[in-house]
C-alpha cells in the first residue's frame, strides 16, 4: 500500500523554498544597492517614487543615515504612509498616532552584533555570511504593530520595491540628472504602456490625494435591512465617529505579535454624550467601525448626519450612510468623539 501524501505539508515546504529564494535575491539586491552608496547622493527625505506596472499604488523611498555610521532605506507602500513620517505633526499625540498607523519596510545596514536574532537565524538557514562588513537586514512595520522581519508575500513585495529602487539609482548613475530636491523635484519610476518601457523621470514633487476604494454594502444585506428598519433618531440627530489607538502594546499570549489596540468611538455632537466605544485588533478595523456604528444606531435610531474627520472613515462609511439616508459630513474637528477617545486612553 502506497504512503499517503500530505499535500499541506508539501505546500508549506514549497512556500518555504520559494520564500528562501526570495530572501536570497532580496539580500543580493540590498548588497548591490549598498555598493552604489546612494547615501552620498541622496539626503534623508529626498523623495524617490515608484508606480508598479499595475498602476494601483505609489511607493516612496527614503535614504536614512544614522549618527552611529549605520544606514538604511525606508520603503513606504503608499503616499499616506510617506506623509505620516515626513509631515509636521501638530502634537506629540498626533506623532504617536502617525507612528502607530504607519506601514513601512526598512532595509538596514549595521554591524553583525546589531542584527536582530530572527534575521541571524534566517541567514544561518540560508548559509549567508557578510563577514566583517555591514550586514543588511529587513524589517516590516504593519499598521498597528511594531517592527518585525518580513514574511510570506511581504518578502516578495519588498523585493519588487528594492529592485525598482535599484533601477532608479542606476538611471542616476548612467546619465539622468540629479533631481533638485531642495526646489521641489523628485525622481519617479513608472511603466509607460505606450512605449512599453520603464521610465525614470524628474518631475515636480506631488503627493496624490488619499484614495481608497469605498466599501459598498449589498442592498440585500441582512444587516443593512435590519438597520434600515430602525426608527429615525428623535434626540441624537448629529453623531460623530472617530478612531484612535491605545499607546501601550497589548499581547494576548506569548506567541502573539504585540499590537496597539484600536479604539472606535461614537458620540452625540450636540451633548457630547458617548454613544458607543469598541476596541479591537488592527486588522479588525473595518468590522469594528461598522459594529460600533450599528450599535449606536440600534440604541438611538438613525441620525440625520454623521460627522467624520478622516479619509479612511469617510471611504468606509460613505455607501453605508447613503443607503441609510444619513448625510456624511467631513469636518476638521470632532470634539465629542475626541473626548470619548481620550477618556478611553487613546491617542
Amino acid at each position: 500500500m502506497g504512503k499517503r501524501i500530505d499535500s499541506q505539508k508539501l505546500r508549506r515546504r514549497e512556500q518555504r523554498r520559494n520564500e528562501n529564494g526570495g530572501w536570497r535575491t532580496l539580500l543580493a539586491c540590498a548588497a548591490e544597492i549598498a555598493s552604489m552608496d546612494p547615501w552620498e547622493r541622496l539626503g534623508s527625505g529626498d523623495p524617490i517614487a515608484y508606480i508598479p506596472q499595475s498602476g494601483d499604488r505609489m511607493i516612496f523611498f527614503s535614504c536614512v543615515l544614522d549618527m552611529d555610521d549605520s544606514f538604511g532605506i525606508m520603503v513606504f507602500p503608499s503616499p499616506a504612509d510617506y506623509r505620516r513620517t515626513n509631515g509636521q505633526s501638530a502634537s506629540a499625540r498626533q506623532e504617536t498616532r502617525d507612528y502607530i498607523e504607519m506601514t513601512a519596510y526598512s532595509v538596514n545596514f549595521t554591524r553583525k552584533e546589531d542584527v536582530p536574532p530572527e534575521n541571524l537565524q534566517l541567514y544561518k538557514r540560508l548559509s549567508v555570511d557578510f563577514g566583517d562588513g555591514m550586514w543588511p537586514w529587513a524589517a516590516c512595520k504593519p499598521c498597528g504593530y511594531t517592527g518585525r522581519m518580513p514574511r510570506g508575500e511581504e518578502v516578495f513585495d519588498l523585493l519588487d520595491c528594492l529592485g525598482n529602487f535599484h533601477m532608479a539609482l542606476k538611471a542616476l548613475e548612467t546619465g539622468l540628472r540629479q533631481p533638485d530636491f531642495a526646489n521641489g523635484e523628485m525622481l519617479l519610476r513608472y511603466y509607460s504602456p505606450e512605449r512599453k518601457l520603464w521610465q525614470n523621470v524628474i518631475t515636480p514633487f506631488d503627493l496624490p490625494p488619499f484614495e481608497r476604494s469605498p466599501l459598498e454594502m449589498r442592498a440585500d444585506s441582512p444587516k443593512l435591512k435590519a438597520l434600515r428598519a430602525l426608527p429615525t433618531a428623535q434626540e441624537v440627530r448629529r453623531v460623530e465617529l472617530d478612531f484612535g489607538w491605545l499607546p501601550e502594546l497589548h499581547q494576548e499570549n506569548a506567541r502573539d505579535e504585540p499590537f496597539y489596540p484600536l479604539v472606535v468611538a461614537l458620540a452625540d455632537r450636540e451633548t457630547g454624550r458617548e454613544l458607543s466605544c469598541h476596541t479591537c485588533r488592527p486588522e479588525e478595523m473595518m468590522d469594528c467601525i461598522l459594529t460600533a456604528w450599528a450599535v449606536a444606531l440600534r440604541e438611538n435610531g438613525i441620525p440625520q448626519t454623521l460627522y467624520v474627520s478622516r479619509d479612511e472613515t469617510a471611504a468606509l462609511l460613505a455607501d453605508f450612510a447613503q443607503k441609510l439616508g444619513v448625510k456624511l459630513k467631513r469636518v476638521k474637528r470632532l470634539p465629542a468623539a475626541g473626548r470619548a477617545l481620550r477618556d478611553a486612553g487613546a491617542v
